[in-house]
């Protein structure tokens, strides 16, 4: 009862609650080009809205998120490496100098928060205890895509601030991704050796499919800065998992969120709808992969459609009362 009433709590104060950031928009991404340690590139889809978050920091100018309720106000990995690849992609886009101290304050925030744990992973930990699909999650858990999009902001911060140490950070990060999430990491397996990168580190497969896919993002640019075949790898079965269960997220109208068997199949927001499709058009640019892009078009198409939209918030509020 108290975990629904924190609910409630953020949602009617969305402006200052921690939805204040999760929900700027996210718009499709202007990448062109591979990023080399020379050679800078944008992230793959458009953060730069994050920058226009103004609810909360600490003294150094580090985000904080509000969750209202009993959990309070805290620092988010992935919130921090979010607003740092919006600070990134707008220094990439002006080249203002004003941009610099923040992106260095951001990373180093990620890089002195990162333990080591088990099998040496880098982990960037949640300070405070979750609860997804039936399970609690310890304080202390870590997240496939916290890890990948600091991988992510990492990269490009040592690449705009020219210092390596950054890329260290990184090297730990990327450890996680190769042990499950049994063995300290975020990685998990189904019963046809498929992989999936969680971000909620269930034992039951959850696959929340814009937290897989930012995961995969940030495996995919270690391989491109560091050449590493395990990243190579890893990204390439990754996309192999999601091809091959790309029409499980189709409901006919609208996209899931995830594909979690032991509730009715959860629609996504019409926020993260639109995240599924400019994901989607970036896995297609990185692979040139058809089914991507078919994907993308449809479901850009049921956004298109007022019914199929109305029916999809329907669906989801009805969701979020009886099973969310």
């Amino acid at each position: 009862m108290r975990k629904f009433f924190d609910k409630i709590l953020r949602y009617t104060n969305r402006k200052t609650s921690s939805l204040a950031f999760w929900w700027l928009p996210v718009k499709e991404g202007k990448w062109n080009c591979p990023l080399t340690r020379d050679e800078i590139s944008d992230y793959y889809v458009d953060f730069s809205e994050k920058i226009n978050y103004k609810y909360l920091f600490d003294s150094n100018g580090v985000p904080l998120l509000d969750y209202k309720g009993t959990v309070g106000v805290r620092y988010n990995p992935c919130a921090i490496a979010q607003y740092g690849l919006g600070l990134c992609s707008m220094y990439i886009k002006t080249k203002e100098r004003k941009y610099i101290d923040k992106i260095r304050k951001q990373a180093e925030w990620i890089s002195n928060n990162t333990k080591i744990g088990k099998n040496e992973v880098g982990r960037l930990e949640y300070d405070f205890a979750g609860e997804a699909y039936n399970q609690v999650l310890d304080k202390g858990y870590i997240s496939a895509i916290s890890q990948g999009q600091a991988i992510s902001f990492l990269v490009r911060a040592m690449i705009i601030l020219g210092d390596y140490k950054y890329l260290d950070t990184a090297n730990k990060l990327f450890a996680s991704f190769k042990y499950s999430i049994y063995d300290g990491g975020v990685v998990n397996y189904d019963e046809k050796s498929r992989i999936y990168l969680e971000e909620y580190p269930t034992k039951k497969i959850s696959c929340v499919l814009d937290g897989f896919i930012y995961a995969m993002f940030g495996v995919y640019d270690y391989y491109l800065i560091t050449a590493d075949t395990d990243a190579e790898n890893i990204f390439f079965d990754c996309c192999n998992t999601v091809e091959d269960r790309l029409k499980e997220f189709d409901l006919g109208f609208w996209s899931r969120a995830d594909v979690y068997v032991e509730k009715p199949k959860m629609p996504a927001s019409k926020f993260y709808h639109n995240v599924h499709v400019q994901q989607l058009k970036a896995l297609y640019k990185i692979t040139s992969r058809e089914v991507y892009i078919e994907y993308a078009r449809k479901w850009e198409q049921y956004q298109k459609n007022k019914i199929y939209s109305t029916l999809a918030s329907l669906y989801k509020c009805w969701f979020k009362v009886f099973y969310y």
